[in-house]
């Protein structure tokens, strides 16, 4: 018997399909960012679209939160059991539209002797816990509506923020 060799050939992969397989990756991230890019630039508007010929209206509008800051902290003194205490807290009023901002900053007077009223007849063993804090920004919320309540017939502030507490 003869011998005979079977020579397989491998043909080795062509260069045009690995060309191929490289040109249609490329292509699909090309176009993935292409509409990508087109939705972050075109398609990222979250305000509803209004149809044509109709406006928003200011009262559609939700309100946003401002803040007010009063210009200087309020440093009082609290009688303690064995020894007083001094006290320092700095204050924002939060408000909910540019006219109750201008109205609060025109009655910050006002605002900051009920607010010194309030501080001032607290209990210092109280403000040592949480609770006694949140105790007396609610009154000092109530305090300082009734004091707009009064003169503008609105009482304009929303939230009493302690922005500075020290208390030695």
């Amino acid at each position: 018997m003869a011998e005979e060799s079977l020579e397989l050939e491998v043909k080795p992969q062509s260069k045009s399909r690995k060309k191929l397989i490289i040109i249609v990756v490329a292509l699909v991230l090309v176009l993935g960012l292409g509409g990508a890019a087109a939705w972050f630039f075109m398609g990222s508007d979250d305000s509803p679209a209004t149809p044509t010929g109709t406006t928003t209206t200011d009262a559609a509008k939700p309100m946003t939160a401002s803040y007010v800051s009063l210009p200087r902290p309020f440093l009082f003194n609290l009688p303690g059991d064995n020894r007083g205490f001094v006290v320092q807290i700095k204050v924002q009023l939060q408000v909910r539209s540019e006219e109750a901002q201008v109205i609060v900053r025109k009655h910050t007077p006002l605002l900051r002797d009920a607010l010194l009223t309030t501080f001032s007849s607290a209990e210092g063993k109280n403000l040592r816990s949480r609770e006694g804090k949140e105790e007396l920004r609610a009154r000092a919320l109530l305090n300082v509506q009734t004091a707009m309540q009064s003169i503008t017939g609105h009482p304009q502030v929303e939230r009493v923020l302690f922005t500075g507490f020290v208390m030695q």
